[in-house]
């Protein structure tokens, strides 16, 4: 699977985000990578939310995986995790895209 890799360090809303994306899976596949993730506020979340809303207006959808406890429970709180799918491992994220095919 040909992936892009995409590093956003010391975004003032949540630092240590890393964004994947496919181009070989028939949608656009995209997945946040949020392992690095120490904290999050609601730019953050707004940057999350963007990027759903334009990638499925566009036919494609987003992941997010390794999200730690307190990540997961921010978004918990947010009711995020009710809009977005959450994957403990990157792997997992990348095949719940080849299921949906």
């Amino acid at each position: 699977m040909k992936l892009a890799n995409l590093s956003i360090y010391w975004i003032p809303a949540c630092a240590g985000m890393t964004i994947f994306a496919s181009y070989t899976l028939p949608l656009i596949a995209t997945w946040y990578e949020l392992s690095e993730v120490d904290w999050m506020n609601s730019r953050g979340l707004g940057i999350l939310v963007s990027g759903l809303t334009t990638l499925r207006n566009r036919g494609g959808d987003l992941k997010l995986a390794c999200a730690s406890e307190s990540i997961d429970s921010f978004l918990n709180k947010c009711k995020m995790l009710a809009i977005f799918e959450s994957y403990d491992t990157v792997e997992e994220a990348v095949e719940s895209f080849k299921s949906t095919q």
